[in-house]
């Protein structure tokens, strides 16, 4: 599952970027924007003087800016993922004892994503990367990998489980992609004007609006969808001209097909969750009947393992066990009443 994860990040990212550079009329660079880039890296001043041999001696001022943006890059991105996997555990344990804690601490983050990252593109300076770090990776929340986690741990292909991949793989593109985004701008790689700015501000005014989700739902999805319109307006506007006689990178229009595609991967898994249950519902009907069957005379461990057979739930035998057994939580052998709806909230997370 992890070398599939991987494989299937870099090759979704290794063709939008492909299709960035090579589906559109091939142009040049207008001699300007290669003066800009040699005063940017001041290699114009008359004392300075180039080495003969070094490692990257043999690149232009262009290819050595964009060597430095993706050093900075796998700088930034290193840090924030790996802020989620060294951070991200202990905090989610810290906070586990009240599941209040964990959510608002979790709006915390999602309330400070837009300024944080307003700030980073703003800055157009190295100083402004920690905010970006803090807010696409929301204080080391594990929203990446738990994305991954909760989907390999379903362990089975079902729209849960395809649903949280899709998640996954747009928090990973989207938040990598839109890292380099504002890198490119702050190394002097693509130029920081309206059209990049047209590209960026929808995706901010989509943050501003999230934590309406917990207040009321269906004006949080409306406010989504029409930002969401609007961007994709912008974006498929503007592809054209992200090119490099306008004075933008190569690697730029390959990122704007990232992000199009990390939002494509939001929607589709936003869109299969909503569907999912009008169709899967009649499977999850008939394990609702026998978990209110048992509800009667109590549910043994036998009677929970037939349950499982019967509707091919993927849960080998000794995990049943235990599960039972966590369950069980007067030991009596069996699952009384009280305990039955504890049983059957965690078999729902593993229904189709």
């Amino acid at each position: 599952f992890k070398l599939f994860c991987v494989l299937f990040n870099a090759s979704a990212v290794v063709t939008c970027f492909t299709l960035g550079i090579y589906a559109w009329p091939q142009t040049q660079s207008p001699p300007a924007r290669a003066r800009a880039i040699s005063e940017h890296l001041h290699t114009t001043l008359p004392w300075y003087a180039e080495a003969s041999k070094s490692g990257t001696s043999w690149l232009t001022d262009e290819g050595f800016l964009r060597y430095a943006t993706v050093l900075m890059w796998l700088a930034v991105i290193s840090t924030g993922l790996g802020l989620e996997l060294v951070l991200g555990e202990p905090l989610i344990k810290h906070l586990a004892t009240s599941q209040s804690k964990i959510l608002g601490a979790w709006k915390i983050a999602q309330l400070w994503f837009a300024v944080c990252i307003t700030v980073a593109l703003f800055s157009q300076s190295a100083f402004g990367f920690p905010f970006m770090i803090v807010g696409f990776w929301k204080f080391g929340f594990p929203e990446t990998f738990g994305c991954y986690r909760r989907a390999f741990r379903i362990g089975m292909v079902n729209v849960e489980s395809v649903c949280s991949f899709l998640d996954g793989v747009g928090t990973l593109i989207h938040h990598t992609t839109g890292a380099y985004w504002i890198i490119a701008c702050t190394t002097g790689l693509q130029p920081f004007d309206r059209r990049i700015l047209a590209l960026s501000l929808p995706l901010v005014g989509q943050h501003i609006v999230v934590l309406t989700k917990y207040a009321h739902i269906a004006f949080y999805g409306i406010c989504e969808l029409c930002l969401e319109i609007f961007w994709q307006c912008e974006v498929y506007s503007n592809l054209n001209e992200l090119s490099l006689e306008n004075g933008y990178d190569i690697s730029t229009r390959g990122a704007a097909l990232c992000m199009l595609f990390a939002h494509w991967c939001y929607w589709s898994s936003a869109l299969m969750g909503g569907v999912a249950p009008l169709v899967c519902r009649p499977a999850r009907n008939a394990l609702e009947e026998m978990m209110e069957e048992a509800k009667g005379d109590g549910l043994d461990v036998d009677d929970f393992l037939k349950i499982l057979e019967e509707n091919k739930l993927p849960i080998e035998e000794e995990a049943a066990r235990r599960l039972f057994q966590l369950c069980d939580r007067d030991g009596s052998g069996s699952i009384d009443r009280d305990e039955t709806d504890g049983l059957f909230q965690i078999l729902k997370t593993v229904m189709p």
